[in-house]
């Protein structure tokens, strides 16, 4: 049972969505919502600052194109004046006024152009880094979801054994039992106590021949475990799961009469 048990925490640690109640667990919930939101946000700093940094590049090349042309027609001007004193003064300082704007133009356009590639990659940086940090909550809080998974799944399990190997149960079994299952179901969608209480009284009919395995009865227990956090799962994965359990039901000597009123209370614990 131990094996089983480990593989099925390394499981939880690679694939929480394989785990209603893993998924459904309120830290881990938290987690992945700060992380489309951190996706989110690096997706909209990375077009705005594109958008913006490309914007810079095409405003410095343009405007130094135009004024280079600037300066190349006012050198055309004091050429074309240069017999002329009235006119050549003007066409000089004409020139000089272009050749100042160029550098100004120049040094302020690429001052603007470093300023916002700096921002880019200061905004681009912090957005990975909550990425980074958010991610790494994610795995230590689907670790714990995996560890609480582990240890209620070896709770259940011991209730199943003790159900088989007593037979009919007795009021303290069925009561641990509906306590334990109560207890796993951790999402924020509950099953009704009735409806525990009634599955747990028909399993321990279902249930007293002793035909199921350790790991077998640890394979059931997370069956019902995964039925009293369905919340939120697909339907095909739960019909899954309860497909699952009355394999089991069956393999454990359950009659089918006993089976289908099994199977029947445990689809009533199922949440949404």
């Amino acid at each position: 049972m131990n094996s089983l048990i480990e593989r099925l925490e390394q499981r939880s640690l690679l694939s929480a969505s394989a785990y209603p109640v893993i998924a459904n667990n309120a830290s881990v919930i938290a987690d992945n919502q700060h992380l489309a939101d951190d996706k989110a946000q690096l997706a909209s700093d990375t077009a705005s600052y594109q958008v913006l940094v490309t914007g810079d590049k095409t405003t410095l090349k343009t405007t130094v194109a135009l004024d280079r042309k600037a300066i190349k027609a006012a050198q055309a001007a004091v050429k074309a004046d240069a017999n002329d004193p009235t006119l050549l003064a003007p066409a000089r300082t004409a020139l000089e006024n272009a050749i100042v704007k160029l550098s100004g133009d120049t040094a302020s356009l690429k001052t603007k152009l470093s300023v916002d590639s700096a921002d880019q990659k200061a905004a681009l940086g912090m957005d990975n880094l909550a990425m980074r940090t958010h991610q790494g909550f994610l795995r230590i809080d689907t670790q714990a979801a995996g560890v609480a998974l582990t240890m209620d799944i070896k709770r259940v399990s011991s209730d199943i054994a003790a159900i088989e190997a007593r037979g009919p149960a007795s009021t303290a079994i069925l009561a641990t039992l509906e306590s334990d299952l109560i207890a796993a179901a951790r999402g924020q969608a509950k099953p009704t106590t009735p409806a525990v209480m009634n599955f747990a009284s028909s399993l321990t009919t279902a249930l007293n021949s002793g035909g199921l395995s350790a790991t077998q009865e640890a394979a059931l227990a997370q069956d019902l475990i995964d039925v009293v956090n369905s919340g939120g799962a697909a339907a095909a994965q739960t019909q899954g799961v309860i497909s699952g359990a009355q394999a089991l039901l069956v393999t454990g000597g359950s009659s089918s009469v006993n089976t289908q009123a099994t199977v029947t209370a445990l689809e009533a614990m199922i949440v949404s």
